[in-house]
């Protein structure tokens, strides 16, 4: 196991604090798809993931919600995938 320098350890530890980790599985060959589409889009796979995830809580009323813990935008990168 490589040594951490206090640079990667500080990431570490501020992931820990922002962020949660969701994992869904897919059939293989789906993430392929995926990921071009999200290239397609000029997003990574996780934002387009989460992307999609902010469009669907809206949808079902969870805006208020989606926008607090956004720091008040819709989605963090890209808004338009919300008005869709």
């Amino acid at each position: 196991m490589a040594i951490k320098n206090s640079r990667d350890k500080a990431v570490d530890k501020y992931r820990q604090e922002q962020y949660e980790r969701i994992q869904p599985y897919v059939l293989k060959g789906k993430k392929a798809v995926y990921k071009k589409v999200a290239d397609e889009k000029g997003v990574s796979l996780n934002q387009y993931v989460e992307d999609l995830l902010d469009a669907d809580a809206v949808k079902n009323g969870f805006e208020e919600e989606i926008r607090r813990i956004n720091g008040g935008e819709l989605t963090r990168e890209r808004k338009d995938i919300i008005k869709q």
